[in-house]
Formats: structure tokens, C-alpha cells, sequence
């Protein structure tokens, strides 16, 4: 080989070289800026998770796609009726795959087969669900307690009663003349019924706050506006029915942040929200809607309250007296 491509050859090889040398230095620069942009957005999401934290008492954005079942799980809805039950209940029978209906070992109370070692339920009694929750907690002591109910506006739990009352002879709509005549329909259902509104409205929050230590519904819901609508309570009685287990006591007018609170306090779980009376009765959702906007006199207001004093409360936590 002469030395004129000697030369060349020599020349070449250095050319390869600094181009690889090039390369190497282009991809380590790229490697380190893309791992300084990761580092700057890991600290921005764990300034987000911070602030996230200290708003409600948990990180919304750590509830995963595809949550991971905690197993060990009795969850107990125990609810007062036309307040959420079905939402709370589908949410926890499919967030715990659960099965078929299972016999229960109390008639009153609907439950689920669901892998895992969970189990779920719902009841609008008090004394059937602590009978419910003892049994389970018995067979399979060393699962997590969870109780579950939820308290709503007067102003729209009154009419949702007054559809579930009715809803095989008006949700079609078909005997309706107009909406004076349903509102007239309704104004008389609650006038007449106003004993059994009574005692159905005290069914089960009052009882759960105070087997659970909640003071009164003013304190809860006082606690409620600071943490976004729910309030996480322990019950430390050893005599109660509802001993070692938690209650979670939700506002229904806070529901659109379920989707993140029933997974930060129960693993695992999917928010799902069921049908509302617009959907099941499309016929007469201009109706139902007059029944939502009604304003009720003092005289009624009054009427439907009577002497119960936690009827007082429950009107005057929610302004419903005013």
C-alpha cells in the first residue's frame, strides 16, 4: 500500500472515531436531560401529592387504574333509605367481583358472595346490620370492619322517598295530569306521612354516631366541610355490636369526590354511580324535578319535623328550617 493512502486510511479512521466519540457524547446528553426532566416532574408530583394531602387527607391521584383488592374486607352498608344505598352497594359488590345473592343469616339484609375473603352487604336496619357484622367478624376475625352510610339534603331525599313509594303507579306518568297535580300528590304524601318520615329519617345516622362516639350530626358535619364530605370514625366500645370496626359517613351532596375517598379508605374499590329517578322514570323527570324545586312552607316544614329532635337538627344542618 503506498503512503499517499496510508495517509488516507489514517485520516479515515480518526474521522470514524470522533464521530463515534460524537454520538456517545449526544446520547449521554440526551440520557441526562431526559432523566433531570423526570426528576423535575417526580418533585412536582410529590409537591402535588403534599398540597393533595393536606386538602383531604389523602392523594386522589394515587387511586391506581386497576385498584389491587385488599382481602380481608367486611364492608356493611348500613344506610338510610333513598341516601345512596344502591350507588354504595353496586360499588362494592363489583369493585369485590362479588357473586350471586347469598342466604343471609338475617332476612332483612342483602348480601353477596365475593372472592378474596371480602364480603358486603346492605340493610336500612340498624340492629339487623350489627347482627350481620358481628357474624362475620366472628367466623373471620381478623378481616377489616367497615361500616358505611350516608347522610342527604332533605330538599331532595323527601322526593326520592316519595318516588320509592310510588314509583309502580306514577313512573310512567300515565295517571299525571300535569306538574300541579303531581306536586299536589306530593304535598299530600308527606303531610300524611309525616309520622313515618320521622322514623325513617332517624332510622340509622343518629344511632351510628352515637355507637361510634360522633358527638352530634352539627360536629360531623362541621368535620364534613373541612375534609370534603366524609368524615372516618373507630368505635373502641367493647360492648358495642360495632366494636373494631370503622364507619365512614358520607355527604350525598359530595358525591362527585366518592370516586376518590371510598378507594383511599377501602383498597380497591371502584366508584361506580347507579341510575337516578330521571333515568328510571324518563316519562316524568319534569315532574320530578317540580317535586326537587318545591318550596315548603314553615308550616310544613314544621309539620314533617314535630318534636324530633334530631329531625331539628337534620333541618337545621342543612338550613332546610329557613
Amino acid at each position: 500500500m503506498s503512503k499517499s493512502n496510508m495517509s488516507k486510511l489514517r485520516v479515515t479512521i480518526i474521522y470514524l472515531f470522533l464521530c463515534l466519540v460524537g454520538l456517545l457524547a449526544l446520547h449521554l446528553c440526551s440520557r441526562l436531560f431526559a432523566n433531570g426532566r423526570a426528576l423535575e416532574k417526580h418533585d412536582h408530583n410529590r409537591q402535588a401529592q403534599s398540597t393533595n394531602r393536606k386538602l383531604w387527607g389523602f392523594d386522589p391521584k394515587s387511586v391506581s387504574v386497576k385498584p389491587t383488592l385488599v382481602k380481608g374486607t367486611v364492608v356493611g352498608v348500613i344506610n338510610t333509605p333513598k341516601s345512596g344505598t344502591g350507588t354504595l352497594t353496586g360499588t362494592f359488590f363489583r369493585s369485590f367481583r362479588c357473586g350471586k345473592h347469598e342466604k343471609s343469616v338475617v332476612d332483612t339484609v342483602q348480601g353477596r358472595n365475593c372472592p378474596a375473603h371480602n364480603h358486603a352487604f346492605r340493610t336500612h336496619r340498624l340492629k339487623e346490620g350489627g347482627i350481620m357484622l358481628r357474624h362475620f367478624v366472628q367466623k373471620y376475625p381478623h378481616e377489616k370492619c367497615m361500616v358505611v352510610t350516608a347522610i342527604r339534603n332533605p330538599q331532595t331525599w323527601l322526593p326520592s322517598l316519595f318516588m320509592e313509594k310510588h314509583k309502580k303507579t306514577l313512573c310512567e306518568g300515565s295517571t299525571i295530569r300535569s306538574a300541579a297535580d303531581f306536586v299536589m300528590r306530593y304535598r299530600r304524601w308527606f303531610l300524611k306521612n309525616k309520622k313515618e318520615i320521622r322514623k325513617i329519617a332517624s332510622s340509622v345516622v343518629p344511632h351510628l354516631l352515637k355507637e361510634f362516639g360522633g358527638k352530634s350530626l352539627t360536629h360531623q358535619m362541621t368535620k364534613m366541610n373541612e375534609n370534603g364530605g366524609y368524615v372516618l370514625m373507630h368505635n373502641k366500645s367493647k360492648r358495642s355490636k360495632f366494636r373494631g370496626c370503622d364507619l365512614l359517613f358520607l355527604r350525598m351532596e359530595d358525591q362527585d369526590n366518592w370516586s376518590n375517598v371510598l378507594p383511599s379508605v377501602i383498597p380497591g374499590t371502584t366508584y361506580s354511580r347507579s341510575q337516578s329517578r330521571a333515568d328510571l322514570c324518563p316519562n316524568i323527570a319534569n315532574y320530578y324535578q317540580a317535586i326537587q324545586a318545591y318550596q315548603f312552607t314553615d308550616r310544613e316544614r314544621r309539620k314533617i319535623m314535630g318534636n324530633d329532635k334530631y329531625m331539628r337538627e337534620y333541618f337545621e344542618v342543612y338550613n332546610f328550617l329557613n
